[in-house]
């Protein structure tokens, strides 16, 4: 049996210079925030969806996907109660906070483009995982609507918290007249167009 499970190193090595080389004109600020949206991006998929195995170890325990999958919003009966997967609701929450936070960083995110791209990271996440259960010997996963609709809160959180990052970040730099240069500059032009879009 084979087991994909360093992504998140083999990811930091490989795509971190290939976002230098193919961001290289949009300047280094551009490229340091886009570096750590990617290693971001890669530690997400690493706990997301690894380990994957492969090849033999489970002949004769078939995958059964039913048995894993809830398409129930709110419904928490089938794995547990309420209370035994309120941490996992949080987790699920705290795991796409970065992503509403970062997102804007690395391009102009309009309000309107939330409410449709945190419901899409969500379905992305957990769509990752239920194709997997359907090449993996046995289902280390458990595929979960409430999982998709935490993921989505969990952009929106970040989301806003950019948004209450980005005033407080102009109406500091503007009271005490702060001259910004390199990364400073640059997050004060995100901050800035944050209300443009």
């Amino acid at each position: 049996m084979y087991a994909i499970d360093d992504i998140a190193i083999v990811g930091s090595i490989v795509i971190v210079p290939l976002i230098v080389l193919l961001f290289w004109r949009r300047g280094f600020s551009y490229i340091f925030f886009a570096s750590i949206f990617a290693i971001y991006l890669l530690f997400a998929i690493d706990e997301v969806y690894l380990p994957i195995y492969f090849g033999g170890g489970f002949e004769g325990e078939a995958v059964d996907i039913s048995a894993n999958l809830n398409l129930i919003p709110f419904y928490f009966g089938r794995f547990g109660t309420l209370q035994s997967s309120l941490m996992t609701l949080i987790l699920n929450v705290v795991l796409t906070i970065p992503f509403g936070f970062g997102i804007s960083f690395i391009a102009p995110i309009k309000p309107k483009t939330i409410l449709w791209l945190a419901p899409l990271v969500g379905l992305i996440t957990e769509g990752g995982q239920l194709l997997i259960m359907f090449f993996q010997p046995y289902s280390l996963r458990i595929v979960d609507i409430n999982d998709v609709l935490m993921n989505g809160l969990g952009v929106i959180v970040g989301y806003i918290l950019f948004r209450v990052f980005a005033y407080m970040y102009l109406w500091l730099t503007d009271r005490f007249a702060i001259n910004h240069r390199g990364i400073t500059a640059y997050v004060y032009n995100v901050a800035t167009h944050a209300d443009d879009y």
